[in-house]
């Protein structure tokens, strides 16, 4: 198969995908849905492949680009339009952690037993 009937494909998985998409999983899934081809698809193609995907999405047309995070590939929005995207999403990630929280979060993050207060 070459690379550029490869690419949709990539993408589509990696856009469908509720987490970052490892390019071993890549490969995998495509092999998989294209079991009847006798020459499998290999972790080179796939790369070189989501190179391709990489540099479409570079350009300043797309609000969106393909990055390697959390182990695997995912689309992010491009950081430009952050502000945009906070519209959506309100204040849901912007609240800040109380007083009781952050010194949870503290004790918890120093190993320190927890004990009940008095």
């Amino acid at each position: 198969m070459e690379i550029a009937e490869l690419i949709p494909h990539i993408e589509a998985l990696i856009f469908a995908s509720e987490k970052p998409l490892s390019s071993l999983e890549v490969t995998d899934l495509v092999n998989s849905a294209f079991g009847f081809m006798e020459d499998k698809i290999t972790l080179d193609q796939v790369e070189a492949a989501i190179d391709g995907v990489k540099e479409k999405y570079v350009s300043e047309f797309y609000p969106f680009e393909i990055v390697q995070s959390g182990g695997g590939w995912q689309f992010l929005t491009k950081k430009e339009y952050h502000k945009t995207i906070a519209q959506l999403n309100g204040d849901k990630f912007m609240k800040r952690l109380s007083a009781a929280a952050l010194e949870t979060l503290a004790i918890v993050a120093y190993k320190q037993p927890v004990t009940k207060g008095k």
